[in-house]
């Protein structure tokens, strides 16, 4: 395989991913039914929240390592892309502060997959930092392929304004722009690796630790589906 394509070969990965979950994955169908409540929304949104938080920190920490690698480069790209990610985790605390506010949900828990997921992350960056540049493509590609859609299905079936949202539907706009130019990035800071194989395993394992945590947000959706009908549908207490 060219070394060239190793972007290449990410993107179909994530691609066929992001198509599945979109699709096929119990938490956008229960979406697109109208059966994701407020506080399983509530969930998602801690656990946004958490790995929001936790960006611009490993972004940090690979630049550094990085940096102590000679991979002087992908130290760059990574300050760079810190500078991007700055402020983004308030757009999850707004979120947080709507749901409470309309719908009268509490901030709940971090769902325990994203903080496996965080972890891991943590994990990559420490040791591999060159692999967390095909974190970032998933996580921009994900974003833009199936965020919207979410947004979507919460708003028109579930009654989720956009507005409580924003996270989500600020980064799918933002990372339109970072998707175009990702692959010539990642292409050019990987083209010394003549083996993609350990990129893909990394990739895999991160992308199973969204998946899990999908999984937990469609368990506890499945929960508020058995609570009585008071607790499954809060009122808002304010128009969205």
């Amino acid at each position: 395989m060219s070394k060239e394509r190793i972007a290449d070969l990410l993107l179909a990965e994530i691609s066929g991913f992001a198509d599945r979950i979109q699709h096929e994955h119990p938490l956008m169908q229960a979406a697109l039914q109208g059966r994701v409540t407020p506080r399983s929304v509530g969930s998602y949104l801690a656990g946004i929240k958490c790995l929001l938080e936790h960006t611009p920190i490993h972004l940090e920490i690979a630049a550094s390592v990085a940096r102590q690698r000679g991979l002087f480069e992908l130290a760059e790209y990574f300050r760079h892309k810190r500078r991007e990610e700055a402020g983004h985790a308030c757009w999850a605390e707004s979120d947080l502060e709507h749901m409470k506010r309309v719908f009268g949900v509490m901030a709940s828990g971090v769902p325990n997959s994203m903080l496996d997921m965080v972890t891991y992350i943590g994990e990559i960056v420490r040791n591999r930092p060159s692999h967390y540049a095909g974190y970032i493509l998933f996580a921009e590609h994900m974003t833009v392929q199936a965020g919207g859609v979410w947004v979507k299905a919460l708003g028109e079936h579930c009654g989720i304004p956009p507005s409580a949202l924003s996270s989500i539907a600020k980064h799918v706009e933002l990372d339109q722009f970072h998707v175009v130019e990702g692959r010539d990035e990642i292409n050019h800071l990987l083209r010394d690796i003549s083996d993609p194989a350990p990129f893909v395993a990394t990739l895999r394992r991160a992308m199973s630790h969204f998946e899990a945590f999908c999984d937990e947000l469609h368990q506890s959706v499945l929960r508020q589906s058995l609570a009585p009908v008071t607790q499954r549908h809060a009122s808002p207490s304010l128009p969205p």
